[in-house]
């Protein structure tokens, strides 16, 4: 999920459920930000490079999808991959969680809904920061 052992990935929440308690977690445990559901393409791509990278492209790196709803994936992957993105995808936290154990170097971005069946976003940003991997750098 990190880049390299002393920076923190960007990690974006969406959520339909837009309460003050669930912005102040997910800002918590270092979100760059946090996105109101239904939300645009563009509100998307917009947040997507506003994620600290020094690469002026974004070809080559990874970002991780986790939704429970497919076709919200689907538009998220497809506003992605137009800007060159590799996108992976999971449809809840436990999925997630699972696939970055695989992948944990390769993942540069993640956009995680709050809200979700069997294991929520945040509880999966916290699951992941308490991996020997992490290097927890929230601010």
């Amino acid at each position: 999920m990190f880049e390299d052992k002393d920076s923190q990935i960007p990690v974006l929440f969406v959520s339909a459920n837009d309460s003050v308690a669930n912005r102040s977690r997910c800002f918590h445990l270092g979100s760059l930000e946090f996105i109101f559901k239904p939300f645009s393409r563009g509100e998307i791509a917009a947040a997507v490079t506003k994620a600290p990278k020094p690469q002026t492209t974004f070809a080559g790196m990874a970002v991780l999808v986790v939704d429970d709803k497919i076709f919200l994936r689907r538009m998220v992957r497809s506003c992605l991959k137009q800007v060159g993105l590799n996108v992976l995808e999971a449809e809840d936290g436990r999925q997630a969680f699972e696939l970055i154990k695989d992948n944990w170097v390769e993942v540069n971005l993640v956009i995680v809904d709050f809200e979700m069946p069997v294991m929520r976003g945040d509880e999966f940003i916290h699951l992941a920061l308490q991996r020997p991997e992490a290097v927890n750098t929230c601010p």
